[in-house]
């Protein structure tokens, strides 16, 4: 039975949904890995100390080289991610006339990664969790190029 009361018929698409909010059943599987990335992607954006720290106290220089170099290639990402995206904050603020969290003379050499890590050993234990690495060096920043 149609579910139309007036007495018109109904047309050659009734009962079927519009093809844009079809989504055939090979195109499921696409859709599910976008919304995967999706997750993966927002959960990269922001990591605490706490984890950073974690996962770096857990690489052992005796493991395979591998697994090692790929430990290591995941913390340099993060924090080659979260270098970019402070450099384009501090460059932002500039162009606005604002002054930028740092200040880095043009010379200056950039920190060592036992730098990063000393900077981020200071962060209190009980704010690691509530910190993001991006954060952390900003403020590490803000303290060696003040502006």
């Amino acid at each position: 039975r149609s579910r139309r009361r007036s007495g018109r018929r109904p047309g050659p698409s009734a009962g079927r949904r519009p093809p844009a909010l079809s989504i055939a059943p090979e195109g499921m599987r696409g859709f599910g890995i976008a919304i995967g990335l999706v997750g993966i992607a927002g959960s990269a954006s922001a990591m605490p100390v706490s984890e950073f720290l974690t996962k770096f106290q857990a690489l052992d220089s005796n493991a395979d080289p591998r697994k090692l170099a790929a430990g290591l290639g995941e913390l340099r990402t993060e924090i080659q991610k979260d270098a970019s995206e402070l450099r384009a904050e501090r460059m932002a603020a500039a162009e606005a006339h604002k002054i930028p969290a740092y200040c880095p003379p043009t010379d200056a050499a950039q920190p060592s990664a036992e730098e990063i890590v000393a900077a981020l050993e200071d962060v209190p234990e009980a704010s690691r969790p509530l910190v993001q690495v991006k954060d952390a060096i900003r403020g590490y920043l803000a303290v060696r190029f003040p502006c």
